[in-house]
């Protein structure tokens, strides 16, 4: 019964700071894929997806609203949480949390250079992380 309502809380916090305001330096970076696609991270012990990924270079200030989601694949992984950092700054700030994971809107404020940052929330142990990337203007 207390599993399950840890499990409840869990997914209510996870929701409810999305978009929200942590710090460690990232791992591995995926790369960007086309603006329509999603830019997956894989790694041993978890998923990072951000969907779409990429920001068109065709208009100065241009910024995406894409979806992040996250998964761990390692069953030692109890808890994960993503942050962000935004180009220019080395702070994170926290982005979600979730158990296993979980799926946030970013918001329409990502540009070029915003990086998330998936951990395992228990050991501070970095698990994958995306840099979004610019996207030449094909016009």
């Amino acid at each position: 019964m207390k599993r399950q309502a840890l499990i409840a809380v869990m997914t209510i916090v996870s929701f409810s700071v999305a978009g929200c305001g942590g710090s460690q330096q990232s791992g591995r970076q995926a790369s960007a894929s086309d603006s329509g696609g999603a830019s997956v991270q894989k790694g041993a012990r978890a998923t990072l997806t951000v969907t779409p990924s990429g920001v068109s270079t065709c208009n100065a200030g241009a910024h995406v609203n894409p979806e992040v989601t996250w998964q761990r694949i390692d069953v030692a992984i109890k808890n994960t949480k993503v942050t962000v950092s935004t180009p220019g700054s080395s702070d994170e700030k926290l982005f979600a949390t979730g158990g296993f994971g979980g799926s946030a809107k970013a918001g329409d404020w990502v540009v070029p250079g915003v990086t998330f940052h998936l951990y395992d929330a228990d050991t501070g142990g970095v698990l994958a992380s995306y840099t979004e990337a610019a996207l030449p203007c094909n016009n």
